[in-house]
């Protein structure tokens, strides 16, 4: 129940949670504002449908994507990923395509 899941939650997780949500937001919102389609945004993760050739030459860079069932670039932000790394994200996916 919901009432539990407060109780169990130390601040510190329940704030890096709510972090990486409102990350994950942002996220999807720079991947919508450059014409991808944002699948999922949930948990938080964010599923976009990238080309194949960048999803290929992203992975080729070391970057750790993964798909979806349906086959969407699957990224998640754990609490550690920040704001500056999402960028750095964004930056290659803006310079390769």
């Amino acid at each position: 129940s919901v009432g539990a899941l407060e109780a169990l939650w130390s601040a510190g997780y329940r704030e890096g949670t709510e972090r990486a949500l409102t990350e994950a937001r942002w996220f999807a919102g720079e991947f919508n504002a450059r014409g991808y389609d944002v699948v999922d945004e949930e948990l938080p993760r964010v599923g976009v449908d990238l080309p194949e050739r960048l999803f290929d030459a992203l992975r080729e860079e070391g970057r750790r994507v993964s798909r979806t069932r349906r086959g969407e670039a699957r990224v998640v932000l754990m609490p550690h990923v920040t704001r500056e790394t999402l960028r750095a994200f964004l930056d290659d996916c803006d310079r390769i395509a």
